[in-house]
């Protein structure tokens, strides 16, 4: 009887939602017709939306208009609840590409903690996306059509890289990551493209900009010389091992690297998932402060924090994805794990990883079998970074940030990861502390391996 009534359910849903979907579709047309035919004629590269998360938002567009940078870009997406509703707005200086975000004319509501889309998502996308295309010829230019598959295979990668990359895969055996390592490889040329093709950076319109800094300056009272450093803190809800293993740090753990920050001058602007303790606030008297003690919109902080702060350190995570399209400001990224992500001009700071017999694994293995950690989580315990190596590490990025080209860069190590990983085709380098806490874990003094200074 149940089964029957699960069946029942299901068919009705799924009937209701066939009946809906014409209309869905005409009013998705409507709305095209009246609010965004101008942009539709005016696409040179249109991209059609998908379903995508917050990061996709980000990556997207951004790398679409590396890949086009003559060509006037629109970027399409579906509204969805985890979307940064200012992320749009941060293209308005930029010339060639134009964001604009679709709401879907379906039923969308949370039914015992799931979402419920009616009629379903893979009907209506597609349909919706075969009316773009059609406008878009019958109406526009015939725009270059992109989906976010073709955007991401749409740059071939250097040749040396590629060299390298098919004699790998041309091995016998070939390495445990050979197929992951063929698609990193796609996804990682965003990173080559930003480097070698520096376009005009995304901002927040002035009078954005405006209302976070005078709120900033209002916190920080007569405060001169204040520089500001974005701090992305990341928590996540779920529970599954997964999400423990990208967790960040606890807050209390970042407090010596934020009191150094304060002492350095830096107006500490946190964001992320760990809110502001009330007497760390205190305490700091307006050098360190988030969206609800500045009495500001969090979508709007966060946007400011990501392309606005002098420097920026952060877990991993979509903040620090965000700060990424700063192409020209090196970040210092925090307990890094799974070890192959990256994002462009990066200092990285691994999490700490060691097998069942407590040793802590080698530089190979992290640059190696264990780069796509997630599917082997089982091989090795992992070490979430402490206060002092967060701390040490701070200092270095903020050394190498007010000194340029003062970091040693560990090359042994650093060219352990292939010319085809995103750790080089991204300009990443190892945290000068990782490196001599991994010498020290691994038993080898960190004076014996001198270091180059940074280029």
């Amino acid at each position: 009887m149940l089964t029957f009534l699960r069946l029942l359910k299901t068919q009705t849903i799924h009937f209701i939602g066939w009946g809906l979907l014409p209309f869905s579709l005409l009013f998705f047309t409507l709305r095209i017709l009246l609010f965004h035919l101008p942009s539709l004629r005016r696409a040179e590269v249109l991209i059609l939306p998908e379903k995508i998360n917050f990061g996709g938002t980000i990556q997207i567009p951004d790398f679409c208009r590396h890949l086009f940078p003559d060509r006037h870009v629109v970027f399409m997406t579906f509204r969805e609840p985890s979307h940064n509703p200012v992320v749009p707005v941060i293209w308005h200086d930029v010339e060639n590409v134009e964001f604009i975000t679709l709401p879907r004319f379906v039923l969308d509501f949370n039914f015992r903690g799931r979402r419920a889309v009616i009629p379903r998502r893979r009907w209506h996308d597609p349909a919706a996306r075969w009316i773009l295309s059609r406008l878009a010829c019958w109406l526009g230019n015939s725009p270059v059509l992109q989906t976010y598959a073709k955007i991401f295979k749409g740059a071939p990668p250097p040749e040396a890289c590629l060299k390298a990359l098919n004699e790998m895969l041309a091995r016998t055996p070939r390495d445990i990551w050979a197929d992951e390592w063929s698609g990193d490889i796609r996804y990682s040329m965003y990173f080559h493209l930003q480097r070698d093709l520096m376009l005009k950076k995304p901002s927040l319109p002035p009078e954005l900009r405006a209302t976070v800094e005078h709120a900033l300056t209002r916190a920080r009272g007569d405060r001169a010389r204040v520089r500001l450093c974005g701090l992305y803190l990341k928590k996540r809800s779920s529970e599954t091992s997964f999400a423990i293993n990208s967790d960040g740090s606890s807050f209390e753990t970042y407090l010596p690297a934020i009191r150094f920050l304060v002492s350095r001058g830096y107006q500490v602007l946190l964001t992320g998932d760990r809110p502001l303790v009330r007497s760390v606030a205190e305490e700091f008297e307006g050098m360190v402060v988030d969206s609800e003690t500045l009495g500001l919109e969090r979508h709007l902080w966060r946007t400011y924090v990501a392309l606005h702060a002098d420097i920026h350190i952060g877990d991993q995570g979509g903040g620090t994805m965000s700060a990424g399209l700063v192409t020209d400001r090196p970040t210092l990224g925090l307990n890094v794990f799974q070890f192959s992500s990256v994002c462009s001009n990066t200092w990285l700071y691994y999490k700490h990883a060691y097998d069942h017999e407590g040793n802590h694994i080698s530089f190979s293995d992290v640059a190696g079998r264990y780069a796509f950690s997630i599917d082997v989580l089982s091989a090795f315990t992992i070490e979430n970074n402490t206060a002092d190596e967060i701390l040490e590490a701070t200092r270095d990025y903020v050394e190498e940030m007010e000194n340029p080209g003062s970091s040693g860069i560990d090359h042994d190590l650093e060219d352990l990861w292939p010319p085809y990983s995103g750790f080089k085709l991204a300009n990443a380098h190892l945290s000068p502390a990782y490196v001599r806490n991994y010498y020290k874990k691994r038993n080898i003094a960190a004076a014996s391996r001198p270091l180059s200074k940074a280029s």
